[in-house]
C-alpha cells in the first residue's frame, strides 16, 4: 500500500499553471502578513473552484470571495497561528483548536446555507477550507474518505480520532516524510503533513 500511496502523491503536478498550484497559491498567501483579508479571500475562493467547490448545485455557487471574508478573519486569529502547515507533533497538542476552529468555520458560513435540509455547512467544503488555508487536516471529500474506509487506517470523517490516526499514520510511514523532503528540495514546495497525506489518498478511485 505505501508504493501505492507514493505513486499518489508523484501523481500531482508541480506547475505553476496546474489546477494543483492553487493549493500552493492560496497556502503561501495565508503565510504572508502583508495581504488583506479581501485578497486571501479571493485566494481562498480561487482555490476552493479549482477543486469543484462551486460546481453544479454547491452553495457556494451562487456567490462570490466575499462570502469568505469572516471565515478568513476566523483562520489569520494569533491563536490559530500554530496551525498553519503543522507538523505532527504540533497537531496532536492542537487537536481542541482544530475542532474549535472547524466549529466557527461552519457558524460562520451557515447564515448562508439557507434552504438546504443540512443547517450544518458540508464536511468536505469546511476541511478542504482547513486544508487550503492552513493545511492542518486533511479534505475529507470523497476520494479520501473512500480511501479511509477501504485501508482503515483512519475513520472517513473529520473527527478528532481520525486526525490522531492519520497523525500516527504519517508517523510510522517514513517514506511519506521522505517524499515530502524530496518534493521541497526539487521543486521548492514545502507541502506540511496534512497535504502530503490528502495527496496520498486523493486518486483512490483511479
Amino acid at each position: 500500500m505505501e508504493q501505492k500511496l507514493l505513486e499518489n502523491i508523484r501523481s500531482f503536478p508541480t506547475s505553476e499553471e496546474s489546477r494543483a498550484y492553487a493549493w500552493v497559491d492560496c497556502n503561501r498567501a495565508f503565510k504572508n502578513k502583508k495581504l488583506s483579508i479581501d485578497e486571501l479571500s479571493k485566494e481562498l475562493f480561487i482555490f476552493l473552484a479549482s477543486w469543484g467547490m462551486l460546481r453544479g448545485k454547491a452553495f457556494l455557487s451562487a456567490y462570490n470571495w466575499r462570502i469568505l471574508r469572516k471565515v478568513t478573519e476566523i483562520l489569520k486569529e494569533e491563536k490559530y497561528e500554530k496551525l498553519y502547515n503543522p507538523e505532527i507533533d504540533v497537531i496532536k497538542e492542537n487537536l481542541d483548536k482544530i475542532m474549535e476552529l472547524y466549529k466557527r468555520i461552519d457558524e460562520a458560513l451557515r447564515p448562508y446555507h439557507t434552504g438546504y435540509e443540512e443547517k450544518a455547512v458540508s464536511s468536505i467544503l469546511v476541511t478542504k477550507i482547513l486544508l487550503g488555508s492552513l493545511g492542518c487536516s486533511v479534505a475529507y471529500d470523497t476520494n479520501v474518505t473512500v480511501a479511509l474506509e477501504e485501508s482503515k487506517i483512519a475513520e472517513a470523517k473529520f473527527s478528532k480520532e481520525s486526525l490522531i490516526s492519520l497523525c500516527n499514520f504519517y508517523a510510522q510511514n517514513k517514506a511519506l516524510e521522505e517524499e515530502r523532503q524530496r518534493i521541497k528540495k526539487e521543486h521548492n514546495i514545502d507541502y506540511p503533513p496534512m497535504k502530503i497525506l490528502d495527496m496520498a489518498f486523493w486518486p483512490a478511485k483511479d
